[in-house]
């Protein structure tokens, strides 16, 4: 294709996609040029112009991944509207529920972002980052509290970082019997029922 020859925003983000795709259908590990290419319908040469190298675009596909993951997070908190914070978990989680459904391809990719983080440190930078910045802000949400996170609002922060991954995996593997929003929300209750408060240490 003679576009493929020249830089094209539109291609790249074409082959970031069917990368994305390909890491779905077959994994990061088996997913080779030609099967980008096949998948994109773009020349095999057009991997190699504009990213490099295969695993370079790989790597760009899932950094990608873990972006847009990121953003369907913040959206997630963006509906969360009740005040009670047992509530407020509970909704988020049906943010995040509602993506996995619409979003597989992507959820799929940033997972598999997990295991290439040992072998890359653009991919762990991004992860640690991303991490990050979820231990700040899922305390902010669960209370409602935009002032500064305490110590012990970041382990409920941590905690919670730790309910969506697991939550993600379990979904993956299996969507009938992941449990809903609902059960986690009830297992939190059940543990905790009286949670802490915004700025308690």
């Amino acid at each position: 294709m003679a576009g493929d020859r020249a830089p094209s925003s539109g291609t790249k983000r074409r082959l970031i996609a069917g990368a994305q795709r390909c890491i779905t259908a077959r994994g990061f590990g088996a997913t080779t040029a030609r099967d980008i290419a096949a998948e994109t319908g773009a020349n095999l040469a057009a991997v190699n112009y504009h990213f490099g190298s295969k695993d370079a675009l790989l790597t760009i596909a899932m950094l990608d991944a873990i972006g847009a993951w990121t953003s369907q997070l913040d959206q997630a908190v963006l509906e969360v509207d009740s005040d009670a914070p047992l509530q407020r978990l509970e909704r988020f989680l049906r943010g995040i529920h509602r993506t996995l459904t619409e979003q597989r391809e992507m959820v799929v990719a940033s997972v598999q972002a997990f295991a290439q983080a040992e072998y890359s440190e653009e991919i762990r930078g991004a992860l640690i980052d991303v991490y990050e910045q979820a231990r700040a802000n899922l305390p902010k949400l669960i209370f409602g509290d935009s002032g500064e996170v305490t110590a012990q609002q970041r382990g409920v922060g941590s905690a919670v970082l730790a309910m969506i991954n697991g939550f993600v995996l379990q979904w993956l593997i299996d969507p009938d019997t992941a449990p809903d929003p609902a059960e986690l929300a009830a297992g939190v209750a059940a543990l905790a029922p009286s949670p802490p408060t915004a700025g308690t240490e």
